[in-house]
């Protein structure tokens, strides 16, 4: 959506555009797979197909539950991760969960973070390293997986993912739970469920599965896809946009900041200067491109380090961060 906002000016109230619909994000059930046109059910097959959402109607005291005695997660993403998550905390068996994972991540771990502050919210020294003795973007992320930073669910697999992905240790325990011949891997997006067989893309791969016992539960929608970068302030629109690795939510609440505070060095500036005024405060905000391979992480990372040492020099910035 997009949300009208007003604010105080010199002469009066201003009235600014939100676009909040730029980065054009995608779930399940705003998205069904099959009228997307990411998968198809077979005619005939009594297929059970449902968003993450719905998941929780299938399973521990949902009144579907123990309808079905297969499970397969479709996606690969963090959303997927959640959803094998859930089914194995409310009590299904790993061997029952199959999970199409058409290219693997590389997870961030959560221990990684610190609460003080944004600024001072990873363990640099720890990243540095792992920048500084690197051959090259993979090398990187195992060094970091070395360090308790990275992680991945297979060992024997180099992802090719980085979608900001976090869990625990401790999840990542369960994760692993899920039998190797049930990670299916390396087939490529699903293509068609069938009666008794999931068909796949890539070179018409199938797997016998039987379609009436089984829930398959849609996590294959693109949660947040990477778009070209435009300006955060731009005249009486603000284009909401990640600003720092890995952190949409806090972006979206240091833009709202920096557009309201009246405290900041941008507001002693003429009323004339509206132009000064908006480059200001794009200097702030710098948006940053959501990842989508490892490489990316790299490139945001660099984007990162620049947009907090300019936090860092503006004291009413570090005031509010810290705060």
């Amino acid at each position: 959506k997009k949300y009208v906002v007003s604010g105080p000016s010199g002469d009066g109230w201003v009235l600014k555009v939100v676009d909040t619909t730029y980065l054009h994000v995608e779930v399940p059930s705003i998205s069904p797979a099959v009228q997307a046109g990411r998968f198809s059910i077979e005619e005939g097959a009594d297929a059970t197909l449902v968003p993450v959402n719905d998941v929780v109607k299938y399973v521990g005291e949902g009144p579907e539950a123990g309808t079905k005695s297969q499970f397969v997660i479709i996606g690969g993403g963090k959303t997927s991760i959640d959803a094998v998550l859930y089914v194995l905390k409310h009590g299904v068996d790993p061997a029952a969960i199959h999970w199409i994972m058409p290219r693997d991540s590389w997870l961030l771990m959560r221990e990684v973070f610190r609460t003080q502050s944004y600024i001072d919210l990873f363990d640099l020294d720890k990243f540095v390293d792992c920048w500084a003795q690197a051959q090259s973007v993979d090398d990187m992320f195992l060094l970091g997986e070395k360090e308790g930073i990275y992680a991945r669910i297979d060992d024997s697999v180099t992802p090719e993912q980085w979608k900001c992905a976090t869990v625990t240790r401790a999840e990542m325990e369960e994760l692993r739970k899920i039998p190797k011949e049930n990670m299916l891997r390396g087939c490529g997006r699903l293509q068609t469920i069938g009666k008794d067989k999931m068909v796949f893309k890539k070179d018409g791969k199938e797997v016998a599965m039987d379609a009436s016992s089984t829930l398959y539960v849609d996590c294959s929608s693109c949660g947040l896809p990477t778009k070209p970068l435009v300006p955060v302030f731009n005249g009486n629109l603000i284009t909401l946009q990640p600003l720092v690795t890995c952190q949409v939510v806090f972006s979206a609440a240091f833009i709202a900041f920096i557009e309201g505070s009246e405290k900041l060095a941008y507001r002693s500036l003429p009323k004339e200067s509206d132009l000064a005024r908006e480059a200001a405060k794009n200097k702030l905000c710098l948006p940053l491109a959501y990842p989508n391979v490892p490489l990316d992480d790299c490139k945001s990372n660099v984007r990162t380090e620049t947009t907090c040492d300019l936090w860092e020099a503006d004291r009413t910035v570090r005031k509010w961060i810290v705060k």
